[in-house]
Order: structure tokens, then sequence, then C-alpha cells
């Protein structure tokens, strides 16, 4: 069942297969290490059981699922390349713990990282790709990070997963691209999504159905989604401000009831501001430009950027 079992041992080179767990770690006082194995057609590759453990330079392949993180207080993951044949599990999976994930390229698996429980920091060029539903699924509470080059590319149902009550704050230079579905789907949970993301070539670059009040702000370019660039439910009320949005297919931010939410100081693609072809004044705007990227009713884009880089005084005629 088995392959190595490992308290207080490196574990270094070996070639694994066909096991229900190909290394299982357990360490309440030690540091085990799992280095520069290959491990093959396990059902797991590794677990690592309360254990802060270095895992660097694997390679994890074929079998349902790729590292279980239970319980481990702050592992460092680092250097893997997980891609499974079966996949059930997620290519990492936390439940509990502060593992810090970088640099790793994760595909074929249901989720590339799946966050159940505890705070990982996911930063530096993780690679999230072609997993059949989610790149990052978070279903835990505890606020964590995001940040730092990581791409999410290609998966079956959206690149980020924000479930009931996570907070993660997505930042600097992440890409979310050609994604099934969604490029970041904020269900029930809470997000700052900030610093120069890249969300495009998504159904819907972002979707946020919750009733935390997220944040999109500082220099995200949201553009060339298939159908609309973020997509607000009656019940959120985010704060959008300080992005490029333009060139999404039929809107660039659409909000279909519930009450005005703060959409200021953003380039909607023409420096007469956003497409607002229905009249709903006084209550709300009018600004016909066919130009300009299409915006919904109950969206306050007043004052807008005239320009890509700011001057945040762009006003209807």
């Amino acid at each position: 069942m088995i392959g190595i079992v490992s308290e207080h041992d490196h574990v270094y080179g070996n070639m694994v297969s066909r096991y229900y767990y190909g290394v299982a770690m357990s360490a309440f006082d030690t540091v085990p290490i799992l280095r520069h194995n290959t491990l093959i057609d396990n059902s797991i590759g590794a677990w690592c059981y309360q254990c802060g453990a270095y895992i660097e330079n694997n390679i994890i392949s074929g079998g349902a699922g790729g590292l279980y993180l239970q319980y481990s207080p702050s592992p460092y993951v680092a250097n893997n390349t997980i891609s499974l044949s079966l996949p059930y599990y997620g290519g990492i999976d936390v439940y509990g713990g502060n593992p810090e994930i970088v640099n790793n390229s994760i595909s074929r698996a249901t989720w590339g990282i799946r966050v159940i429980g505890g705070a990982p920091e996911i930063h530096g060029n993780n690679r999230l790709e072609n997993n059949s539903e989610y790149g990052l699924y978070v279903a835990g509470t505890l606020p964590f990070n995001v940040t730092d080059n990581n791409t999410f590319k290609n998966n079956g149902v959206g690149g980020i997963y924000l479930g009931t009550d996570s907070n993660v704050r997505i930042g600097e230079d992440n890409v979310i691209a050609y994604n099934s579905q969604y490029g970041i789907k904020i269900q029930g949970g809470n997000a700052t999504i900030s610093n120069r993301n890249i969300i495009h070539r998504n159904q819907y670059g972002i979707y946020m159905d919750t009733t935390y009040a997220p944040w999109i702000k500082d220099n995200n370019t949201i553009h060339n989604n298939t159908n609309i660039g973020i997509w607000v439910s009656a019940s959120t009320n985010p704060v959008i401000r300080w992005n490029i949005i333009e060139n999404n297919a039929n809107y660039g931010v659409y909000k279909g009831a519930g009450s005005y939410f703060d959409c200021k100081c953003n380039w909607w693609k023409s420096d007469l501001g956003p497409n607002d072809s229905s009249d709903d004044r006084p209550t709300g705007y009018y600004n016909p430009n066919p130009s300009g990227e299409p915006v919904s009713d109950r969206v306050d884009y007043v004052n807008w950027w005239r320009k890509s880089t700011g001057l945040c005084d762009g006003t209807p005629p």
C-alpha cells in the first residue's frame, strides 16, 4: 500500500510506482526532505502528515492525486512537475497548515491546487494548466495570497474558484486565460484582485456572486473575454477601480439587478468613456459611445480614465 515510509529521513532519488501512497511522511519534531524522486502511477504520489517537509524537484505522474498535505505546518513545495492520468484529487491538496508553493507545474488533475483548510502562500511562477475543473479551488476560510507570475490556463471550468467565506488576495502579474468558463469565479467568498493581473480569453473574466465586496484594482487588464469581462450578481457590490477593461465580447461590466456599485476611474477603450446606451437618468447615467466598452445599468462609472494610464476626470457630455 505504501512505497516508502519516512518519519525523519531524506527520501532522495527514488523511483516508486503502483502503490496507494508512493511516499508517506510524518514528522512531529523533524523536517523530512523529499527531493529528486520519480513517483509514477501511484494513487497518490506523496502524503505529508503534520510535517514541515521540503518537497522539491520531484516528478509525479499518473494516478489520481499528486501531493496530499494534511495538517502540515509549513512545508516548502517547489519545482515539482505533477501530471496525473486518473484525476480525482488535486495536483496539490492542502488540508490545514501553511505550505509555501513555488514554481510547480501542475496539469491533468481535477484541481491544480485545492485548498480545503489552512493558508498556503502560492507564489512565484506556478503553472496550473489543463486541469479538468479549476487551476485553483479554495473552500477554506483563512486569508492567503496568490502572487507573482502564476499562470492559470486552459482549465476545464475555470482558472480560480473562491468558495463560501474564502478570502484570497490575487496580485502581482498573474495570467488567467483560456479557461473554458471562468477566469475567476467568486461564489460566496471574498477577494482582492490587484496589481497587473491579466485576465483574458475566458467566457467570463471575473464572475462574482457573493455578499462580500471584492476589490478589483490597480492596473488589472480584463480584455478579450468571449462573453463578459466582469459579471456582478444582484447581491454583490464590489469596488472596481484603476483597471483596463476593453474588447470583451458583450459587456465590459454587467450587473442585471440590485444597486449601483463603485466602478470609477477605469479605462473603457475610449477617452469618451464606456458605451452606456440605456438612458436611466436621473437615477443613473447615459453615455452612448459606440467606441467605448459596453456596460449595463447599475454601474457607477463616472468619473473614468481618459487615457489607459490615468487621469480620472472623464464625464458624460
